[in-house]
């Protein structure tokens, strides 16, 4: 897989989907990260284009979630197709803080139109508005899908 830096502001492209099964085995090497009582996020971005959906995949987690197979994607398959992404971002030297005791929060979704399931996507995923809390630190991961065409 190439990685390549497309701006100084820590944004690359992947030509391929990262495997995610190696991606995990890789964040235990994270738990010597000592982010400091000063964490950063910092704006990391990684993109890939044209990805498609394994329908096979999608089958399974169609059936598993007890989705009906109306010729869309679940919105919420967007984000599990997307995990090696995220995964990828927060393994990047540059992310502060061990992956190993970070606590999902919470998800939004907002889509624009149906994202038909054999259409391929472009996905950019991004470590946005990193903030201090009285719990610790926070950071959101926005994930966009858009189709050839930039809709």
């Amino acid at each position: 897989m190439s990685v390549v830096p497309a701006r100084p502001d820590m944004s690359h492209s992947l030509d391929v989907m990262p495997a995610t099964a190696r991606l995990y085995g890789r964040a235990f090497a994270t738990l010597r990260r000592r982010p400091g009582k000063t964490v950063q996020v910092p704006p990391l971005d990684v993109r890939i284009a044209a990805v498609q959906v394994d329908p096979a995949r999608l089958r399974a987690y169609r059936l598993i979630c007890g989705f009906e197979d109306d010729g869309n994607l679940p919105l919420t398959f967007a984000q599990v197709q997307a995990m090696p992404l995220h995964l990828w971002l927060m393994l990047r030297p540059e992310f502060p803080m061990p992956l190993m005791g970070i606590v999902h929060l919470r998800n939004r979704f907002e889509t624009m139109r149906p994202m038909p399931a054999g259409a391929s996507y472009d996905i950019r995923a991004r470590l946005v508005d990193g903030r201090r809390t009285h719990q610790g630190c926070e950071f959101d991961i926005l994930t966009e899908y858009h189709d050839p065409a930039g809709t």
